[in-house]
């Protein structure tokens, strides 16, 4: 496209922002620009929360989508931050370098780790914590751990196998850790009928029954299930 017509203004610091470096669904400077399969750039969060709410096309093409894989668009990106700082005394700031999503073959790796009882419990630890690491560095790894077909079931496993000793507790308060940062799983947010909870089919004890109270984690009462040691708040017999 001929000069002014690939530009477009910016009002919060009066400077023009090229076309190619604003996202066509938010017309926003992209932070994290992504390519599609029809080879589109998008900023990551605009087409995520296109495709999140049902659209399974192209917004500029229409082109029915058969893959969903997202591509990082590196040398977009870097143009856009050579932009952002040539740019910076008009008040541009420079975009930070986006983390990456988790790949599910490492997290179907250190879950499987961290569930199997034969590894040691430093290795099974090491592997909670690397998890724990990465759902705090994203919400979107936070679904992709979450999303895994049996990481529910390894992490109450986890937490319910505690021996009492020091490691197996530790293990059981970062598997715990964890889980409270999954999203709620759908079921669990609504249910058919009328009013509070109707339809809802009953769960596991909740996690507040695993907490000993402000920065500490209570293990749980092997002897009464139904309580937690270590200066818990017990539940109602």
């Amino acid at each position: 496209m001929p000069g002014a017509a690939t530009l477009e203004p910016l009002d919060l610091v009066g400077v023009q922002i090229p076309y190619h470096f604003r996202c066509p669904i938010s017309l926003e400077l992209m932070r994290d620009p992504v390519i599609i399969s029809t080879g589109q750039t998008y900023d990551r969060p605009s087409i995520e929360s296109w495709v999140a709410t049902g659209n399974t096309t192209c917004p500029v093409t229409r082109t029915q989508l058969t893959d969903f894989t997202l591509i990082p668009n590196h040398t977009l990106r870097r143009l856009i931050q050579e932009w952002c700082v040539a740019n910076r005394s008009f008040g541009v700031e420079r975009i930070p370098t986006p983390k990456q999503p988790a790949d599910p073959t490492l997290v179907r790796s250190l879950l499987a780790q961290a569930g199997s009882h034969s590894n040691p419990y430093p290795t099974r630890l090491a592997a909670l914590r690397r998890l724990r690491g990465l759902a705090r560095d994203l919400d979107k790894n936070r679904s992709i751990i979450s999303s895994h077909i049996n990481a529910r079931e390894i992490l109450v496993s986890i937490v319910f196998s505690d021996t009492g000793s020091d490691l197996s507790s530790e293990l059981s308060r970062e598997a715990l850790a964890l889980l409270v940062m999954f999203p709620l799983p759908e079921s669990d947010c609504s249910g058919g009928g009328v009013g509070p909870g109707a339809g809802r089919v009953p769960g596991p004890p909740s996690f507040p029954q695993f907490y000993g109270g402000p920065g500490q984690l209570g293990r749980v009462d092997r002897k009464r299930p139904g309580r937690v040691a270590n200066g818990g708040a017990p539940s109602s017999d």
